[in-house]
């Protein structure tokens, strides 16, 4: 990956279940929110994938509407040929694909003692692999096969990928609401599973009733067969009642609880105030999610202590948390070997059934005597360890490493906001090494002679934290059509010191007062618009802002009355150094001599006015060309060797690099009036000479603006 500046953004492919009610879509969607925690630095896409036979997410907010806007892109971006720098492949190994620059497997991993040979291969093709689970990641490790090649040599097949344990975020929720269930007893266990082998439900039922058939408690169970349909309901309803019905009349009640339930709803059933206790007795979790939000949710938790569930139940130090079950490894069932993902070499745990009955026993008696239970001070302890911001910090971490590993990117990129040191930060649409574009170009020239430290952000990934946690830098703003109106309002709210280089007319939706009345076929009183009264504030609360040219600036003042005049300026476009040796180099080039050749600049911009121009040099009879995606130096050769330009933009240009390139390379000029600068005195000079030497004093009239002089130093720009 050859990306440079400070915040450039990867291409992140996202593929997984997103959309689906399963321990992947969930570990899917942690994926997603972590890689859109750092909004500075990746750009995602998404491709869905089922799973198995497990239900959809139906729920219509803010994340969902995101998620299917994504998903619409992703398929314009790949049918367009896009490439993706890094790929987030959420599935189990044996469908990891090499599909982007820089491919991540993200799999839960698996629940018992080895892994299939397949997956350790599958893990060695990848790039970096990522897993929920400590527990994951020592049975990946620590598999190994040996064997013999082609050549009767022996080998030995181990994980070489580096592998990344991050658990989940704990999730927090406001005002949740209360859940009504009728349950006969105040006191209640709850247990989550789908129906089947690995959660060892139909154990965890029967030793249940049996502990507690003459007790006044009762069993949540909240799971189902595959999925949350009515037939569904109905098989996993008989698969219950023909498990407990063999004990008779019991006093204990047994509940199923089926069908979609948002996290919301989940939560709530957490915080029910009968219900006091969760237990299960899988035989191996990847993680565990259940166990998780009913620890930090305060319940105490009953489970053996083995697999992925220990990362929580356990704290830093070592000490359960938990009341633990004894149990047993034992090679897996027969009937759940599967063929390259469950191996009939490897064990999973059994719960020992005196212990569990013990277990929660005591957890029952502990619940009666009516003490607060340790489980509630624990459930602090997690929400701090785990938070959000924890975990999707140290997901996206494990990323940025793993790609700045094996990448060319800058020492500093993906380091965090609060790590980051700028004294001037730039924000802008797109920079130049993205696009070759005049405001690009303009603003290359502020950044390459910028006087302090300074820091790059596309203004589409700046964010209101962003924002905040930099308060002390100096900011510069250039095209911000795509920074979202709720962080402009942010910036004008914050008390910033910061500059807005106004390259067009952001105040206008089209950003051009002229294509506006084309488009509309009527003019429009930006004062009244919501985008208007934005950008005047945006310019009133400004430390100054710069403008292209006289003629820019005298609309925007007949278009918004309330601006504050004081607050602008005229810059005019900017150029950097290597512009001025390339002016000066091929104007003593005594081999470039000028033909009797026009010059028309190829757009695909219907703006730019190619069409038209090219129109005028047919009715006129002369030889022209129209250039287009020549290198940067050749463009000014070919206009050095010209007679002269056409340019006649169909909108208004507030200051064309291509016209002011053009004169000092003497060529004739045919514009019209929409090239807004060409009254200005400085352009109106008969001195090429005297030209050059105004366009020189733009960087510097600026950072005497921004920095005044006693601050500058030697340019440090990253």
């Amino acid at each position: 990956m050859a990306l440079n500046g400070g915040s450039m953004k990867l291409k992140v492919l996202v593929r997984g279940p997103v959309l689906t009610r399963s321990g992947y879509g969930e570990q899917a969607r942690f994926a997603m929110r972590s890689l859109r925690s750092r909004p500075d630095l990746f750009e995602i896409f998404i491709i869905p994938i089922t799973w198995g036979a497990t239900s959809w997410v139906n729920e219509d907010n803010e994340e969902r509407r995101w998620m299917d806007e994504r998903i619409r892109a992703t398929a314009v971006y790949s049918q367009q040929g896009g490439k993706f720098d890094v790929s987030m492949q959420v599935t189990i190994p044996n469908e990891f694909e090499q599909i982007a620059q820089f491919n991540i497997g993200y799999t839960a991993g698996i629940e018992t003692t080895k892994v299939a040979h397949e997956w350790l291969q599958a893990v060695n093709s990848m790039d970096h692999v990522m897993v929920v689970s400590n527990h994951s990641k020592n049975v990946f490790e620590s598999t190994s096969y040996t064997g013999k090649n082609e050549n009767d040599e022996d080998i030995n097949l181990v994980a070489t990928t580096r592998i990344d344990a991050v658990n989940y975020p704990v999730k927090t929720y406001e005002n949740l609401e209360d859940i009504e269930l009728e349950l006969k007893h105040d006191i209640n266990f709850i247990t989550m599973a789908q129906f089947g082998p690995r959660k060892n439900i139909e154990n965890t039922i029967k030793w249940f009733v049996e502990e507690f058939r003459d007790d006044e408690v009762g069993l949540v169970v909240k799971g189902n067969m595959s999925k949350n349909s009515q037939m569904d309901r109905t098989r996993t309803f008989w698969a219950l009642k023909n498990t407990i019905q063999e004990y008779g009349d019991i006093k204990c009640k047994v509940y199923l609880l089926h069908g979609d339930m948002s996290d919301e709803e989940i939560h709530s059933l957490y915080l029910h105030p009968k219900i006091k206790a969760y237990l299960g007795f899988p035989h191996g979790e990847g993680f565990g999610l259940p166990f998780f939000e009913a620890a930090y949710s305060g319940l105490p938790v009953i489970s053996p202590g083995w697999s992925g569930q220990l990362d929580f139940l356990t704290d830093e130090n070592g000490k359960d948390h938990f009341y633990n079950v004894s149990y047993d490894l034992l090679p897996v069932q027969p009937e759940v070997v599967w063929d390259k993902v469950l191996i009939k070499e490897s064990m999973w745990a059994y719960a020992r059934e005196t212990s569990a009955k013990k277990q929660m026993r005591q957890c029952y008696d502990d619940v009666l005597s009516g003490k607060e239970l340790p489980a509630v001070e624990y459930a602090k302890q997690l929400k701090e360890r785990f938070s959000e911001e924890n975990m999707f910090a140290a997901f996206a971490n494990s990323v940025i490493n793993a790609v700045k590993s094996k990448s060319n990117l800058p020492k500093d990129w993906g380091a965090p906001i609060e790590d980051i040191e700028a004294d001037y930060i730039f924000v802008s649409d797109i920079f130049k090494h993205q696009y070759v574009g005049g405001a690009e170009l303009s603003l290359d020239a502020l950044i390459t002679s910028c006087p302090g430290k300074s820091y790059s952000i596309n203004s589409e990934s700046l964010t209101k934290d962003f924002v905040d946690i930099k308060k002390d830098a100096t900011w510069i703003f250039g095209n911000i059509a795509n920074l979202s109106p709720e962080v402009i309002s942010h910036v004008i709210e914050s008390d910033l010191e910061y500059y807005f280089i106004e390259f067009d007319y952001k105040f206008c939706e089209y950003r051009n007062p002229t294509l506006y009345e084309k488009l509309e076929e009527e003019k429009c009183n930006y004062n009244e618009t919501e985008q208007g009264k934005l950008i005047e504030s945006f310019v009133n609360c400004s430390s100054k802002t710069f403008f292209m040219s006289e003629g820019q600036l005298s609309i925007y003042n007949e278009s918004l009355s309330g601006l504050n005049k004081e607050k602008t300026t005229v810059l005019s476009s900017i150029f950097d150094d290597q512009f001025f040796s390339a002016i000066d180099e091929i104007r003593n080039d005594k081999n470039i001599e000028k033909e009797d050749k026009w010059i028309v600049l190829g757009s695909r911009s219907w703006v730019k006015g190619s069409s038209e121009s090219e129109e005028w040099c047919k009715q006129n009879n002369l030889n022209y060309e129209v250039i287009s995606g020549l290198p940067y130096v050749e463009v000014l050769k070919k206009l050095a060797s010209s007679k002269g330009i056409c340019f006649k933009p169909t909108a208004l240009d507030t200051c064309p690099r291509f016209v002011i390139e053009a004169k000092t390379l003497g060529c004739e000029l045919e514009l019209n009036d929409n090239v807004q600068h060409t009254n200005e005195n400085w352009f109106n000079s008969t001195s090429v000479e005297e030209m050059l030497e105004y366009l020189k004093t733009r960087r510097e009239t600026f950072w005497n603006e921004v920095a005044p002089p006693e601050g500058n130093q030697s340019a440090t720009a990253k």
